[in-house]
């Protein structure tokens, strides 16, 4: 019987653990999303640093495509820099927006 006790105890233990990891993943997503939409309305430096510290979070493999994100995440963050450094430059805002949208393609999925 105390067996038994032990492995409810561990399956519940596991599945608290996933669901808090998978939870924290999406919280992060959606913190990167408002952050580009930020940075999308109003490129300022302060929702260009909060971009950037969004980019720079990781996501566990709960997620699918979570190397895809991770990576077009940071690119997107590091696009944003070069397009704030050079606002002139419309084909640093084409590449962002073709960036994210291959994150949303991502995170669909």
């Amino acid at each position: 019987m105390k067996w038994l006790l032990v492995a409810v105890i561990v399956v519940l233990a596991s599945g608290l653990l996933f669901y808090r990891m998978y939870r924290h993943d999406i919280t992060v997503l959606e913190a990167f999303v408002a952050a580009y939409e930020q940075f999308d309305q109003a490129p300022r430096e302060g929702a260009l640093r909060e971009l950037d510290a969004q980019a720079n979070v990781k996501i566990s493999s709960l997620i699918k495509h979570d190397r895809e994100l991770m990576s077009t995440m940071r690119e997107i963050a590091d696009t944003a820099t070069q397009e704030f450094n050079n606002p002139n430059n419309r084909e640093l805002t084409i590449k962002r927006k073709a960036a994210y949208s291959r994150f949303q393609s991502f995170a669909e999925k």
